[in-house]
């Protein structure tokens, strides 16, 4: 490498080599990891968006070793530490204000020294989103000296914020060198002693969830149903025990057009077979259903029955009418007959087929719109939760570099 800086030339060039020298495969993600260390150390933001760019193609790389290493990298790469580099994390999911204890047993040929837990986790202050990581000194009783077993338990009180909470054991000996401790897994094999706390909301066990598709009707003949009818309900489902409504078809969806006769003004209908997770913008919600003036109405009910509300986050959009914002960013792939078409949403039983279209998961782009849209209709709604269509979105047996 002649420069620790991966800009847009070096994406270029390593894109290229990747898709064309599986050969050098291994000499080359060596190079990726490298400038991804340099980056994070010196927090270049020109190359850590350049290298998320490239890993995030290589997830769709045809050979299974370097998408493999390429997850190793991304979660070095979001983590800000490289931990999982040589194993992943044993993840453990607990909730806020749950009791935050440790207690591993650790091997070791010689007597330990002077152990420290590093402790990477979110900080105290909520108004600050950053990671922060701290070392902590531990106490250590030996359990069994001849077979170098210690005991070592680290306590913290509680779990103060939602998030990652990941940790890492390590001993300075003598000399001050650092040594990475290692356990035994549920196997007997001998790994290295951290790992992950997956932190969720206080009370998420004790929620009691209940669906409603917001503009469902029994019959035909019942009245129209939006948001301002499920706002007069609230009450029923708050008598019912419910804390948390999940609303289905809340986004903006492929809604019809037609002018009313009366008044003469353009107005929103549904179309028959729309499904309502045929979004063509996730970051507005339903205008038909009464838009933000019924969805804020909506949440005002909620709020003083102390019910939450969860919307969709999808990962797919309309096939047919989408936002411009996703049209270069639509799946293309090839159909029986060998033409080119749109990759089209599942045909399951909660969509319709080819009603829904799948986004390109191998750019970035994709993704920084799915987090752009979820923080936007969350800021702009008060949204207190959503709920995932689909938590990974993969291409199976692929036929080309990307």
């Amino acid at each position: 490498m002649e420069s620790n800086l991966f800009d847009k030339q070096a994406f270029k060039r390593y894109e290229s080599l990747l898709a064309n020298k599986a050969s050098r495969k291994a000499e080359v993600m060596q190079d990726v990891r490298r400038y991804l260390f340099y980056a994070q150390i010196q927090q270049n933001k020109q190359s850590l968006h350049y290298l998320e760019k490239l890993l995030i193609q290589l997830l769709g790389h045809y050979d299974f070793d370097i998408r493999d290493q390429s997850i190793v990298c991304l979660n070095m790469l979001y983590d800000g530490v490289d931990w999982q580099f040589g194993v992943a994390f044993e993840p453990k999911v607990t909730c806020v204000k749950s009791q935050f204890v440790i207690e591993e047993t650790v091997i070791s040929r010689n007597p330990l020294n002077y152990v420290l837990l590093f402790l990477s986790a979110p900080a105290f202050c909520r108004d600050f989103p950053a990671t922060i990581l701290t070392w902590h000194p531990l106490q250590v009783t030996a359990l069994n000296s001849k077979n170098g077993k210690y005991s070592v338990k680290f306590e913290l009180k509680e779990f103060w914020r939602c998030g990652f909470f990941d940790w890492k054991l390590l001993e300075i000996d003598p000399e001050g060198k650092v040594i990475m401790l290692r356990k035994l897994d549920a196997e007997g094999s001998e790994t290295f002693a951290q790992g992950r706390f997956i932190v969720h909301p206080e009370g998420v066990n004790e929620q009691q969830i209940h669906e409603v598709v917001v503009d469902y009707k029994d019959q035909d003949s019942d009245p129209d149903k939006n948001f301002f009818t499920l706002a007069k309900e609230i009450p029923k489902f708050a008598k019912m025990g419910v804390s948390c409504l999940y609303l289905m078809g809340a986004l903006e969806r492929d809604n019809g057009l037609r002018v009313d006769e009366e008044t003469g003004e353009t107005v929103e209908v549904k179309r028959p077979n729309a499904s309502p997770l045929a979004v063509i913008d996730r970051s507005e919600v339903n205008r038909m259903l009464g838009g933000s003036q019924g969805y804020s109405t909506l949440m005002q009910e909620a709020s003083k029955a102390k019910l939450k509300i969860l919307i969709d986050c999808m990962s797919r959009v309309s096939s047919s009418r989408p936002h411009r914002k996703y049209r270069k960013n639509l799946l293309q792939t090839m159909d029986s007959e060998g033409k080119r078409t749109l990759c089209y949403g599942t045909d399951g039983r909660s969509v319709n087929y080819e009603d829904s279209a799948i986004l390109n998961y191998r750019k970035l782009s994709s993704w920084n719109l799915l987090v752009q849209d979820t923080a936007k209709v969350v800021q702009k709604y008060g949204v207190n939760g959503i709920h995932l269509d689909l938590s990974l979105i993969h291409i199976s047996e692929p036929t080309r570099p990307y």
